[in-house]
């Protein structure tokens, strides 16, 4: 699956905006729905590629090993910031914005 193919497949999943009315809502989290299966279906493919790099790694130089490991994780990293994209429009603050400068240190 070419970078190029990727990014095809996922550009059908794009939520769409919606308004607050309930059958709006039942919209949105059908498109969530949805999108989080295409996610889970591209990062499918993504492990059995890395599960095929694996097992032809000893065969290969390690150079060609690394360049092909950092495509899959690329396409990975690619899949995942797609889909949080499409989740920031659903998600709310919790709470008010903290302002305290006070920094807590890690014991050692």
């Amino acid at each position: 699956m070419s970078q190029g193919s990727l990014a095809g497949s996922t550009n059908s999943q794009h939520i769409t905006p919606t308004s607050s009315s309930p059958a709006n809502l039942e919209l949105a989290q059908w498109c969530v729905v949805k999108a989080h299966l295409v996610l889970l279906q591209q990062m499918e493919c993504l492990c059995r590629k890395e599960e095929m790099l694996m097992s032809q790694q000893q065969d290969m130089a390690f150079g060609d090993y690394v360049h092909r490991l950092e495509e899959i994780m690329e396409r990975r990293a690619w899949c995942v910031q797609s889909m949080r994209s499409q989740l920031q429009q659903y998600l709310k603050p919790i709470g008010p914005p903290t302002t305290s400068t006070t920094q807590i240190q890690p014991t050692i």
